[in-house]
């Protein structure tokens, strides 16, 4: 297989692991050019050669987790422990994906959002803000967690705008959390 990229000999400590700085080798797409660098990983199984996946800015991937076929990650985010970002999936700003979670699809976690456990974001689902989404939870769908909502399991798949509230629904769970958007407030409520 012709390498995409390169370990530099920049390289930083993240919780007692030794992280090297990633160089393009060839231009491939996103705006990554030959002699680009991008962010940082542990080693070159943390992301794939193939496809256009990329780590940029000052990102970081380590561990087992795997950054593979069109995904990105950027700004300060990190993915760690056994987690996987795949398909055509953004992780931005400085969110943390770790633990056995799966993020995929067009997803897109960004802001100070943490997806963790055994949880999956898929299909057009985002996530931002100071949400958290972890356990066996499942966002997909066009569903969008927002402003420090944390979901734990269920299957939340979509969102629906109705005047100033925005209501994401759990079909499994028969759940419906509501956020007024003009009062950035978030509330349960069940059918």
């Amino acid at each position: 297989m012709n390498k995409k990229y390169e370990l530099t000999d920049e390289t930083i400590m993240v919780n007692r692991r030794v992280l090297h700085r990633i160089k393009a080798l060839r231009t491939f797409g996103f705006g990554v050019e030959s002699g680009d660098l991008g962010g940082f990983i542990e080693s070159e199984d943390n992301l794939d050669h193939a496809g256009r996946c990329w780590v940029f800015d000052v990102a970081r991937v380590y561990e087992n987790a795997r950054i593979s076929e069109n995904a990105r990650v950027r700004g300060y985010s990190q993915v760690f422990g056994n987690a996987r970002v795949y398909q055509c999936a953004q992780i931005f700003v400085c969110a943390h994906i770790f633990g056995e979670a799966r993020v995929y699809g067009n997803a897109e976690v960004y802001g100070h959002a943490k997806v963790f456990g055994n949880s999956m974001i898929c299909g057009y689902g985002w996530i931002n803000d100071w949400a958290e989404v972890y356990g066996t939870a499942c966002v997909s769908g066009n569903a969008q967690v927002l402003r420090g909502v944390k979901l734990d399991s269920g299957c939340w798949n979509t969102t629906q705008q109705i005047d100033c509230r925005q209501y994401i629904i759990s079909t499994t769970l028969k759940k419906i959390l509501i956020s007024t958007t003009e009062e950035d407030l978030w509330r349960k409520t069940y059918e």
